[in-house]
């Protein structure tokens, strides 16, 4: 099989390996497409360590191919996607309302899904697949676990109808976040980023203003448009400590600031005293997130299907031999959800 792996810190390579035979307990899929994550290139950075992280790629589409045993819920020749759509219930995680801490990736995913073909453990009490309907395409589906993170923030935002929201990093996450948060009800949604090729690429996306971080006058421009007090709601989605930073400034008294980003810096240079003054409420949001509706179903396929996203605007498909150019593009925000595409 053809596998994209790092060799050693920004070096890519495609392999050849093995196939992969699926074991008890396992489904084997033949991978129509992958979406590299944030969380992919700080890995081919080494902000993360290599020894740690025995999978590469979790954002995918596939084709069953082969199923083990004590596997009842899926057939061969099923399309289905990557994310969390079912945890176990009874670890410490799940009883205490962290389904998303529940399972480790290094244990469901073999080799993940940066690779024509991928085994990924699958049982009644954890589920990281979910069929995709024929309307959803290979490319889109591949939104369903970054989906999954957007959920999170989305709910963790506690936003309320009319609300002011900003933005900071418009990458995939906060593009998504940005339009489902405008579809729900904000009021104005402003995107904020100082990458040029992102900030060219937000102003197609349903948001009310983008803004260039880099303009001296970029605070300005924000309270502008919600107001002298600052914003109802800021999330933070670019890793930065310096957004950070902005955030606490840009909000308003008794905001709310929520982080989904992961930061590999010390944020030990800026001021804390927001927190307080302005009494802020301050969350995290880890993704993914299991949301399941009523009859069973992920209701992160639903902002794919519904028309909430611009996904005519979001994507660019590599193939593997490309991977090294899709990770660069990825890393110059050339797009905001790069994809390679292993079958069809």
């Amino acid at each position: 099989m053809k596998r994209i792996v790092i060799k050693e810190t920004g070096k890519l390579e495609l392999i050849e390996s093995e196939p992969l035979k699926a074991l008890h307990g396992t489904v084997k899929l033949k991978v129509l497409a992958c979406g590299i994550c944030g969380s992919d290139v700080a890995l081919l950075q080494g902000h993360k360590n290599l020894t740690n992280e025995r999978y590469f790629g979790h954002e995918f589409t596939g084709v069953v191919v082969e199923t083990g045993g004590g596997i009842k819920d899926l057939k061969e020749g099923m399309r289905v996607t990557s994310g969390l759509v079912r945890s176990c219930g009874v670890c410490w995680n799940c009883r205490n309302g962290h389904p998303n801490y529940c399972g480790n990736l290094n244990d469901v995913l073999m080799p993940g899904g940066f690779a024509n073909e991928t085994l990924i453990l699958h049982s009644e009490s954890f589920q990281f697949l979910t069929p995709l309907p024929p309307e959803i395409d290979d490319i889109a589906g591949t939104l369903h676990e970054t989906i999954g993170c957007v959920m999170r923030i989305v709910e963790r935002s506690d936003l309320k109808a009319g609300q002011s929201v900003v933005i900071l990093g418009l990458g995939a996450i906060g593009a998504i976040t940005a339009e489902i948060l405008k579809g729900i009800g904000a009021g104005i949604v402003i995107g904020v980023d100082l990458n040029p090729r992102r900030i060219e690429s937000a102003r197609d996306l349903k948001m009310d203003r983008v803004i260039n971080r880099r303009d001296e006058d970029w605070l300005d421009q924000i309270y502008q448009a919600v107001g002298p007090r600052g914003a109802d709601l800021v999330i933070e989605a670019t890793g930065s400590t310096n957004a950070l930073a902005d955030a606490f400034t840009m909000a308003r008294t008794g905001a709310r600031v929520v982080v989904g980003s992961v930061y590999h810096d010390l944020g030990n240079h800026f001021d804390f005293k927001p927190i307080m003054r302005k009494e802020l409420t301050v969350t995290g949001a880890k993704g993914s997130y299991p949301y399941i509706s009523s009859d069973d179903r992920s209701v992160c396929l639903q902002p794919i299907r519904s028309g909430m996203l611009s996904l005519d605007k979001y994507f660019k498909v590599y193939t593997p031999e490309e991977a090294k150019q899709a990770f660069e593009d990825a890393i110059v925000g050339d797009s905001i959800k790069p994809v390679i595409r292993f079958n069809s």
